[in-house]
């Protein structure tokens, strides 16, 4: 199960009590949906990377272009296998991706 999916059962149990749980409580329930929503909609933006960024070694990053780049990051990682981990991709927003 998901985080998610628990998240939604811990607002339905919020919503209509449980006596060995909680009593109800709308507010809560209606909080845990509003933080739903706002995860649901960072998962729908699938965005490209607009720019690689590359640690330097020495606090500075290099930046290059993601098009024509799209291998870069992998790339990095097989050239540099000390260096695994330094190329970071950009987005135009703040978009989190789902691990799981």
């Amino acid at each position: 199960m998901t985080d998610i999916e628990e998240a939604r059962k811990v607002a339905q149990r919020l919503r209509v009590g449980d006596e060995d749980w909680m009593p109800i409580n709308e507010d809560a329930a209606d909080t845990i949906d509003a933080l739903i929503a706002e995860v649901e909609l960072l998962k729908v933006v699938d965005a490209e990377p607009v720019a690689w960024r590359t640690f330097d070694g020495e606090g500075g990053y290099d930046y290059r272009a993601y098009e024509g780049n799209e291998g870069y990051q992998a790339d990095w990682n097989t050239r540099n296998p000390n260096h695994v981990g330094w190329v970071d991709a950009l987005y135009a927003k703040d978009v989190k991706h789902d691990t799981e």
